[in-house]
């Protein structure tokens, strides 16, 4: 799921990748098949960390693709789901050792917990 999601938010300039928009799209049913099977629950998930990975990258636009309906209701509702798990948030440190995944996910969730505390 980070690599669709990765492949289709960067820009090849970062990346070093340069996705066809053929491609993309190819990739942007990766990112749902790989969604599906992550989260077969949906927002009931209790996968804390799968909620967060999903709702911010919801967020982050790549799922609306000119609708913003149901997939941005996933988010909002995965968000929510995830806040309910960690009322006090999540720790960055769910994602050491978890490669470039870890590091991309620990980095946006430090930031949210910075803007956090006071």
């Amino acid at each position: 799921m980070f690599l669709a999601f990765y492949l289709l938010i960067e820009p090849p300039s970062l990346t070093g990748l340069d996705v066809s928009k053929e491609a993309s799209r190819d990739t942007l049913r990766m990112f749902r098949e790989a969604h599906a099977w992550l989260l077969p629950d949906g927002a009931h998930s209790d996968d804390a960390e799968g909620l967060y990975v999903a709702s911010l990258t919801i967020r982050l636009g790549l799922l609306y693709d000119g609708d913003n309906g149901e997939w941005g209701q996933r988010g909002v509702a995965y968000r929510a789901r995830h806040e309910r798990l960690c009322p006090n948030g999540m720790s960055p440190d769910v994602f050491v050792g978890r490669g470039y995944y870890g590091h991309y996910f620990a980095w946006m969730l430090q930031r949210e917990n910075d803007r956090r505390t006071p």
